[in-house]
């Protein structure tokens, strides 16, 4: 290949639905049909979610096992390897601590693993990195975006903090105080290591590499990204421009429209597997309002879906098909969590990093699935562990003194075991009669969540299977889909005033929460004026 085509990747874009991920195992195939091995490609993506989907389809798809696809990555994950390093490097909590003490100043550090992003409470940590995010010098970035940050003081913090991430804590603190970390330096966090990547002698070529998601990546990220495709000898970049809503993360979208702008060979996804036709008339509608979709046509599934717009969802029949209830804002979620809770359904919450949170205590589910486990027979056998939860649950009225802490030292001492009703009545103390519902024995959960747990299984929801119904922020769910997705148009004050400013990247949002629905979308209207008008 001519070395003045590495500069321009072939540009895959994929608007919703459309098979970016299929696009690519199908090129993936096609090279290694032609002698090129699995070593030779590489697969990047924004999130660890996106790599393990990738990695997991890939693996089905080739008969290869998934330790063996180190090259499938994230950008963040890639220039750890390169560079030698390990998760002890990057900076923890006990690092945040260390600086805050030192210089002086509160900082707060939440990780979102998935996406390798940072939040700080701090505005002056808050606009280093942004600096760093963007690529450009502090004081330029804080002459564009600091408000009431004083130059001097911002400086001084990130000379304190280059100079503790080079040293460690022990030089930084003169050994005499700070929290134990388990390296002591040099430290990096997640941006560092796009940075020294970028910045550093590190070049490894491909014969084959692939970029998905690309138009969320900051410009320090598409920095890294040209110089891995530069070094490869043939590239393709996955991006849909209009589903850029990583913009607060500083997703330098300008720069993904101009690759998709300057490339040689332009591949368009044109239809759609997800969105049916009627939910594609109201993405269509969002997406006319985003500049940059006006040369992207696209089509929707062949079948014909349904939209409604609803006041309130406590009348929805949602006993049938998989569900994804969104808000603009954790409050907004918060709201419809609670009307769930009253409709008595059983559902789960998106967190960070993959993560769920259930309608349902863990304690609490696994003591019910166990009771239930050991009511199929008094002979049936259950490990240990799940019983020494069961215990917690117990009144203390249904086992015997002394044997909730039986249970828990039988535990350690043998992992493996496992007990069946019989055992528990003949050697640990259940006083409970075989065939007592699980409702009469466990005293210990409030009447509150008994009634809600009960109530689930008058439903006829099964605890052991997991929830039908998803909450969530809408940044939280880009890349998810479900049959049934119910979207508020409320999007909180501080949204408002950007969207009437920047209107956007709220026009981006609501055009991947829209997009998920793969058939009914229920659209609820403004609760108050702080809204999105479609």
């Amino acid at each position: 290949m001519n070395l003045l085509d590495r500069k321009h990747p072939t540009v895959v874009i994929g608007p919703p639905g459309t098979g970016k991920t299929t696009f690519i195992l199908d090129k993936i195939e096609e090279h290694l049909a032609n002698d090129i091995s699995i070593d030779e490609i590489a697969f990047f993506s924004f999130s660890n979610k996106a790599v393990d989907e990738a990695k997991q389809r890939a693996s089905e798809k080739f008969k290869i096992a998934s330790s063996q696809l180190e090259n499938f990555s994230t950008l963040h994950s890639f220039a750890l390897r390169q560079m030698g390093l390990t998760r002890e490097h990057i900076m923890s909590n006990n690092d945040w601590r260390n600086i805050s003490n030192e210089l002086r100043i509160n900082i707060n550090v939440s990780n979102d693993d998935d996406i390798f992003f940072n939040n700080y409470d701090d505005k002056y940590i808050d606009l280093i990195e942004k600096a760093k995010r963007r690529d450009i010098p502090l004081r330029d970035c804080w002459a564009m975006f600091a408000k009431d940050i004083i130059w001097h003081k911002l400086e001084y913090i990130d000379k304190g903090l280059k100079e503790y991430k080079s040293v460690g804590y022990e030089q930084f603190t003169s050994g005499t105080n700070g929290y134990l970390v388990k390296d002591q330096g040099p430290k990096v966090d997640f941006t560092d290591l796009i940075t020294n990547y970028v910045n550093g002698s590190f070049f490894k070529s491909f014969k084959v590499v692939f970029f998905d998601e690309s138009q969320d990546m900051s410009t320090i990220q598409w920095k890294m990204a040209e110089k891995i495709w530069s070094n490869s000898e043939k590239s393709y970049v996955a991006m849909d421009p209009n589903q850029a809503i990583y913009t607060w993360a500083d997703a330098d979208v300008s720069r993904a429209l101009q690759v998709k702008e300057e490339a040689k060979n332009l591949i368009v996804l044109d239809e759609s597997k997800r969105v049916p036709k009627k939910v594609w008339e109201i993405v269509n509608r969002v997406e006319e309002q985003i500049a940059s979709s006006r040369d992207i046509k696209w089509s929707p599934a062949n079948r014909d879906g349904s939209v409604e717009f609803i006041r309130g969802m406590f009348h929805l029949n949602m006993d049938e098909g998989s569900w994804l209830l969104m808000g603009r804002t954790r409050t907004i979620r918060d709201d419809m969590e609670e009307v769930m809770r009253k409709k008595n359904v059983f559902f789960r919450v998106k967190l960070k990093d993959s993560k769920y949170r259930y309608s349902i205590g863990t304690k609490e589910r696994n003591a019910i699935l166990t009771w239930k486990d050991l009511m199929r027979s008094e002979t049936n056998e259950v490990p240990i562990r799940l019983i020494e939860n069961l215990y917690k649950c117990l009144g203390k009225e249904f086992v015997a003194r002394g044997n909730k802490k039986l249970i828990a030292e039988q535990r350690k001492n043998f992992p493996d075991k496992k007990l069946s009703f019989n055992n528990l009545k003949d050697d640990f103390g259940l006083l409970a009669e075989f065939g007592t519902p699980w409702a009469e024995v466990m005293t210990t959960i409030n009447t509150e969540t008994k009634a809600y747990l009960e109530n689930l299984e008058t439903r006829g929801e099964n605890l052991a299977l997991e929830p039908r119904v998803t909450l969530s922020t809408i940044h939280q769910q880009k890349g998810g889909e479900a049959d049934n997705v119910v979207v508020s148009l409320d999007i909180g004050k501080m949204a408002y005033e950007e969207y009437r400013v920047n209107p956007v990247n709220e026009h981006r949002l609501f055009y991947v929460a829209f997009s998920r629905a793969k058939e009914n979308l229920y659209i609820i209207t403004p609760q108050s004026r702080e809204a999105y008008r479609i």
